[in-house]
């Protein structure tokens, strides 16, 4: 009997000897139930047939933390609960012992939101407080790394234990870039209700069939992989191999190959052995030296292991999450690598292991007290002085699939109420601008959630300029644009091009962009000076022991594709918009990270080639003559004659798939 029957099982007996049911009736003449807010059906039918005779219920909850709707529970019970028990005495507890007015108050404003509620409004004595810092990152390393320096800062200067801070997003896969970062500067953490990222068991089997690839010989590596996907090799099969290659001063996988001689296993395991080692040539032989990220999508092409996890219902939809985000880990390693320097050291795929293993957690440290990370939903009930609520992003939080679901949004509208509520005396909220999902890089739109904070509890930071401020200066946040429909959106492009520059591959740079050094890392450019090949940016890095630093661009190579300030200057023109002097750096550098976002997609080529106009976010134009038509010509149908004439629209790329 499991928990389920102790519920079903009951009931059943109560419909079926109603004489049963009254005896428990008399037996408890007062019935008290806490975190009402979480029963199922199951739960709130029991407790209302053993409160019917007497009428003597008391429940307690607070249906703005009601978020267990996907294991069962109804927040309906409590909203329905004094229909349900005509005379009910409503009592709201909203005084608060736990966070400042200023948490409070963006907590307040955020679930204000939600229609299905009783409804409540937080105060505390401990009025004022920090503000709560509203980050915008360039991108999920960004967002790590500002807030492992942020934390690492507030420790040293404040005196700030590290076990007094915590970490919360909404999916475990979020957790990757985090731990990087916490490692790097040797800040220590602990994971709650899930193993370090690169000790998940799906990460494991991916580095596996890397590192075979890599070293043929690693038995370790091969015995982790042979069997997965299912293979129908046994353990005793496995063990007759490693006699056999033992005997032979072979490694496993080269025995494997020749398990035909092996007369001790059965013919289908000898085909099955063989098999594996077939496949590991053909995965060499296609991986060759490709960057891990290209290697790592390979094998799950090859292998199918993605369709051997979705085999696992909900859980393996989870791992599936971290399969994609160590594809995109493994990509955003291969951005920041020296090609020039890393020469003679090894494959791509060797330096990628090399990096992964010094990640990895060592076992003596696991329980060391740090900072906490953990998803939002594990956060409940729990509390630190310091807490970061992070990837506050549509699609991220709330789930893109919320919006499919009755309710969905609202619940998840209540669990960053929750996340929010966890903090004492500092709260941060941080989003990236472009994250990579799903093995690709999306641009990101800031979480919906974030349109309800009161102006006055929030402090802007941003380690990237924006393309337009996320709030107006009436302090209030701006409208969503709509999408631009057929006609309508046609008349948004000019059919005006570019004159030609002396050289359209010149490297770019304003003041306040962020950028990456392969060597040094992340770092904001301070000063810019020069032109052509004399061209010198002075960079504050974000590591304080490299500081400033003044570098010869012509010496790096710096990736992407970049718009110019007359480039932009023309656009508003064209346009007919005001732009304001100080508004043209974030101009820039936004108007550049979409146009290098649509090349890394293959819509144009990454080159610097190509002169778009943009008159807005929510279009572009290229011309023909500079960018050849692709699967990725974005948008509507109606769309479609304006790039024979001579452009596409790209209607509002923070949304499109």
């Amino acid at each position: 009997m499991d928990f389920d029957d102790l519920l079903l099982h009951p009931l059943a007996l109560f419909r079926e000897h109603p004489e049963r049911l009254a005896y428990w009736q008399d037996r408890f003449q007062h019935v008290l139930v806490d975190e009402f807010q979480d029963t199922n059906a199951a739960q709130y039918l029991l407790v209302k047939q053993l409160a019917q005779r007497h009428g003597n219920l008391c429940v307690v909850g607070d249906d703005d933390q009601a978020i267990y709707g996907w294991r069962g529970a109804d927040v309906r019970h409590m909203l329905s609960f004094q229909n349900d028990f005509p005379g009910t005495k409503l009592v709201r507890l909203e005084q608060n012992y736990r966070s400042t007015q200023i948490i409070l108050d963006a907590a307040n404003g955020i679930i204000a939101g939600n229609t299905a509620r009783l409804g409540k409004t937080l105060f505390t004595e401990k009025k004022g407080g920090e503000p709560v810092i509203l980050l915008s990152s360039a991108d999920e390393r960004d967002e790590a790394e500002w807030l492992a320096n942020e934390f690492a800062r507030r420790a040293a200067e404040d005196d700030f234990a590290y076990e007094g801070m915590a970490i919360l997003y909404r999916t475990n896969a979020q957790s990757r870039p985090l731990e990087e970062a916490f490692r790097f500067r040797g800040i220590p953490y602990r994971l709650i209700g899930a193993i370090s990222f690169y000790e998940r068991r799906e990460v494991k089997d991916l580095l596996a069939y890397l590192r075979l690839i890599a070293n043929p010989a690693d038995d370790e590596a091969f015995l982790r992989v042979v069997n997965i996907p299912r293979r129908g090799i046994g353990d005793a099969s496995l063990a007759v191999l490693v006699r056999t290659a033992a005997g032979w001063q072979k490694p496993l996988l080269e025995a494997a190959g020749r398990a035909g001689a092996v007369t001790e296993l059965r013919p289908n395991v000898r085909e099955a052995l063989s098999g594996v080692a077939s496949l590991l040539d053909r995965l060499r032989e296609a991986v060759g030296r490709a960057d891990p990220a290209t290697a790592l999508e390979t094998i799950l092409a090859i292998t199918g292991y993605e369709q051997y996890l979705a085999e696992e219902a909900a859980e393996g939809l989870e791992r599936i999450e971290n399969v994609r985000e160590l594809v995109a880990g493994a990509a955003a390693w291969a951005e920041v690598q020296d090609a020039d320097a890393a020469e003679g050291t090894g494959s791509p795929v060797e330096r990628y292991l090399t990096q992964a293993a010094l990640v990895t957690p060592a076992d003596d440290d696991r329980d060391e007290p740090g900072v906490t990370l953990l998803t939002a939903h594990m956060a409940k009930g729990l509390e630190w002085p310091i807490v970061a609520l992070a990837g506050l992003e549509d699609g991220l939080f709330p789930l893109g699939r919320s919006t499919e679901q009755p309710g969905g949004v609202e619940e998840e509208r209540r669990l960053c109420y929750v996340g929010l509520t966890r903090a004492r005396e500092k709260l941060y909220l941080s989003w990236a601008r472009t994250r990579y999902r799903n093995g690709r890089l999306e641009l990101a739109e800031p979480s919906r959630f974030l349109d309800a904070l009161p102006p006055h509890v929030v402090e802007e930071r941003s380690t990237t300029p924006s393309w337009r401020p996320l709030r107006g200066s009436s302090g209030a946040m701006p409208p969503r644009p709509s999408r631009p429909r057929g006609a309508a959106a046609r008349r948004l492009v000019p059919e005006l091009g570019f004159p030609e520059e002396v050289s359209q591959d010149a490297p770019r740079y304003v003041t306040g962009e962020r950028v990456r050094h392969r060597k040094f890392g992340g770092g904001t450019v301070r000063a810019v000076s020069g032109e052509g090949r004399d061209l010198r940016v002075s960079i504050d890095f974000d590591d304080p022991d490299i500081g400033t630093k003044q570098l010869l661009v012509g010496l790096g190579r710096r990736r992407g594709m970049s718009v110019s300030r007359e480039e932009v200057l023309r656009i508003a023109q064209l346009a007919e918009l005001d732009v304001q002097e100080e508004a043209l750096p974030d101009l820039v550098a936004q108007m550049s990270r979409i146009i290098d976002y649509v090349a890394q997609l293959s819509a144009v080529p990454a080159n610097g080639s190509v002169k778009p106009v943009v008159p807005g976010p929510d279009a572009i134009r290229f011309r023909t003559d500079e960018v050849t038509p692709s699967q990725l010509a974005f948008g509507p149908e109606e769309f479609a004659p304006d790039f024979k004439e001579g452009f596409f629209v790209v209607p509002k790329l923070g949304q499109f798939e």
